[in-house]
């Protein structure tokens, strides 16, 4: 899908983004901000074309600009507070630090218990400043943004790319694009890797081991991922599913039912009716959907409050231990 290369809104706050979002799944993708996500369940999956990380409830991970990752949520789904943050934030702060790429995904480990627990406070109370929008809401915002940035360079090892390997970086990011775009505006049509290795001058065996590295999916995988996606938005249309098939790029029903299988683990017909039922145990008021599918929602302001407020604690103790050497 065309979201795989995903550009981040900084609608309310300059450089920042931030949401509490409940993810059954996330399909392979990257985007050119810093993602700080912490898992407020039981489990959530994070997957990178060179780890898996399994966290638990508090457990949080920050993700590089272009960095493909995947997340999977537990079966009933995962709910995962994230922030997103330009480079631009750190450029302006400092020269040359809008390369910085942190050298750990995982942060438990990497932190000791106590500074995990001081940064999850920190995360959680600017937050809640960030969605209340309380008066003088964007001063006391941007100065929590700049203590939690100060406290992960203090404590994460991260190193400074060179301007080579950015833009290095930047043209294997433009390439990414034009190739998942080729395939959400085709999806429905025959896709052939040998045409897309055409298109781009290069190898087949070349772009295989590129689509792999970026993605950590073969381009044959991927494309069915696309093609499943649409199906579920479209069978969810009242379509039927003869019509599905044929608008999805399925040649026949027993691929999309076999697609069914290993995504939802139920049948067509089964899943039409699961998320029906789903629909009508839940308001649907407090969500936001992206493409139909119903694979991640994202609350609203008003319920991520009713959430941040029962997980909001005094900082005095962060003050204490992050500035006391």
């Amino acid at each position: 899908m065309k979201d795989e290369i995903e550009i981040v809104p900084h609608q309310h706050l300059d450089y920042m983004n931030l949401f509490i979002v409940h993810i059954k799944y996330r399909n392979p993708h990257l985007h050119r901000d810093y993602e700080v996500c912490l898992n407020l369940s039981e489990k959530a999956t994070f997957i990178s074309p060179s780890r898996t990380e399994i966290l638990d409830r508090g457990d949080m991970v920050v993700i590089n600009p272009n960095e493909t990752h995947e997340i999977k949520g537990d079966t009933d789904g995962s709910s995962i507070l994230i922030a997103q943050l330009s480079p631009k934030y750190l450029r302006d702060v400092f020269i040359g630090m809008g390369r910085l790429s942190f050298d750990k995904m995982n942060l438990n480990g990497v932190l000791s218990p106590q500074a995990l627990h001081d940064l999850s406070n920190l995360f959680i109370e600017l937050s809640y400043q960030y969605l209340n929008r309380q008066e003088g809401w964007q001063l006391i915002s941007r100065s929590l943004v700049d203590l939690f940035v100060y406290f992960m360079m203090r404590h994460i090892p991260y190193h400074i790319l060179s301007e080579e390997e950015w833009d290095s970086m930047q043209r294997r990011i433009d390439r990414l694009n034009r190739i998942t775009n080729y395939v959400e505006d085709n999806y429905s049509s025959r896709l052939l890797l040998s045409d897309v290795a055409e298109r781009e001058g290069l190898t087949l065996s070349y772009l295989s081991h590129f689509f792999k590295d970026n993605l950590n999916l073969t381009f044959q995988d991927y494309v069915s991922s696309v093609r499943f996606q649409h199906a579920k938005s479209m069978l969810m249309s009242g379509k039927r599913l003869i019509d599905v098939c044929l608008e999805s790029g399925f040649s026949d029903s027993k691929y999309l039912a076999k697609a069914f299988l290993k995504y939802e683990g139920c049948t067509p017909t089964e899943y039409k009716a699961r998320q029906h039922r789903d629909w009508e145990n839940k308001n649907r008021k407090k969500y936001a959907i992206r493409d139909g599918a119903a694979s991640e929602e994202f609350l609203s302001p008003e319920d991520s409050l009713q959430i941040l407020k029962q997980l909001r604690k005094p900082l005095g103790a962060f003050y204490d231990n992050s500035f006391n050497t």
